[in-house]
């Protein structure tokens, strides 16, 4: 059956709700991994030990 308006409205909107949590998922995941990074991996990467402080510091929605 076809969706009305509002229910294909819901179904975007949960949608863009999963997706944006995911990525916040994930931002938080990659910023735990820096944080395990040695100083030999910083340097590959391009960062310094306080740039990594400074980023996992951020809120997780930035």
């Amino acid at each position: 059956m076809f969706q009305t308006i509002a229910q294909h409205r819901v179904s975007y909107s949960r949608a863009s709700i999963l997706q944006t949590i995911l990525a916040w998922h994930e931002t938080a995941k990659q910023r735990r991994a820096l944080l395990r990074l040695d100083e030999a991996g910083l340097k590959d990467v391009g960062l310094t030990r306080d740039q990594v402080i400074a980023e996992t510091n951020r809120p997780f929605w930035v």
